[in-house]
């Protein structure tokens, strides 16, 4: 029997409206790239780059492409690039202050933004997802202290000749043009961020515990010297990106405000690491009316006003000569016990 209320109410009692739609999902992220540049509202973009980490990789028919995780990578980085900059957006060409409704607040009164705003906000959407499901997940098997405890992402993607440049340029050194202030690029601001940008930071941590903590993997002895030159080369492009990206990080260590995190390997730093060191702690600047804002020219100078970089360089020396002393007297050591064997053994021959 046909519903009176349902009628009377102006409604009718057709079938659900969905059941007329084929609704598929995106096949593969070949497809994905597609719906990507056929994008031409805020809402259909954003919405692809929340979804963007759900779609499946591989091989693609629409193109003949097989895609990888870094291809995907790659691709969030870049729309991500300039997230946190308020005036990049700014400088595209396009009418950057021509303004759209983009929807209400809880008062009701309209949301407008120009196309600036409307492209910074699309480049937060792909920093979140990069939030969320590149730098928090990229684990760790143990406490990430030593190179066995960082799981093969670490190698196969992270440090490969394809992506870690791009990840360089991401966090890339910038300097001022008028103020010369050293930034990094896109790395957040602490105590100004949402929780999930904390997984930037710790990621950037375990990246320097796996740059400075890498090892080249021990050749096999028992193959014949040519194999054995063979198997060293293989490990020399990683090595020059590891020695390569010991500077870089030491910047970042220091706009993270963590560069004591260095200790640990004190003894194991080589020539560009101190360099980088010693740059940061000569940035320091006199503030008194005596010196009249002059920078310094020691690091003994830069140790004076407080420099973590300075105070490093120092405590480096010192170990080194410690080190050298106790090397010193731990070989003389040596040298008396071999003497002391040598005398017993000629006593025992008498």
């Amino acid at each position: 029997m046909p519903n009176n209320k349902v009628e009377k109410a102006g409604l009718e009692t057709s079938k659900h409206p969905l059941l007329d739609l084929e609704i598929v999902p995106i096949s593969d992220w070949s497809e994905w790239l597609e719906c990507w540049r056929e994008a031409k509202n805020l809402q259909i973009t954003e919405s692809l780059l929340h979804v963007g980490y759900t779609i499946p990789l591989g091989y693609s028919g629409l193109d003949d492409r097989t895609y990888t995780r870094v291809d995907r990578e790659v691709f969030y980085f870049s729309i991500a690039d300039g997230w946190s900059d308020p005036s990049f957006f700014f400088r595209a060409p396009c009418d950057s202050h021509r303004e759209y409704i983009v929807g209400h607040d809880s008062s009701g009164n309209v949301i407008r933004e120009n196309c600036a705003i409307i492209r910074r906000r699309i480049a937060n959407k792909a920093f979140s997802m990069l939030c969320l499901n590149f730098f928090k997940g990229i684990e760790l098997r143990g406490g990430g202290r030593h190179h066995e405890e960082f799981n093969d992402h670490w190698e196969n993607l992270i440090m490969s000749e394809k992506f870690f440049p791009i990840l360089q340029n991401f966090f890339r050194i910038e300097k001022g043009s008028s103020s010369g202030t050293i930034t990094i690029r896109n790395l957040p601001q602490r105590g100004q961020k949402p929780h999930h940008e904390e997984f930037v930071f710790n990621f950037l941590l375990n990246l320097v515990r796996f740059i400075w903590g890498w090892k080249d993997p021990g050749v096999t002895t028992w193959r014949s010297k040519e194999e054995q030159e063979e198997e060293k080369k293989k490990f020399e492009p990683m090595r020059l990106r590891i020695d390569s990206a010991k500077p870089w990080l030491v910047e970042i260590l220091h706009q993270m405000g963590e560069l004591n995190m260095l200790r640990e390997w004190m003894l194991e730093w080589d020539k560009p690491t101190l360099a980088k060191l010693k740059e940061i702690a000569l940035r320091k600047k006199f503030r008194d009316p005596i010196s009249d804002g002059r920078q310094v020219e020691t690091i003994e100078e830069a140790c004076y006003l407080g420099s973590k970089a300075g105070w490093l360089i120092k405590q480096h020396e010192l170990m080194k000569s410690e080190q050298k002393r106790l090397d010193s007297i731990s070989k003389a050591q040596r040298k008396r016990e071999e003497a002391d064997r040598d005398i017993a053994e000629l006593t025992k021959k008498k």
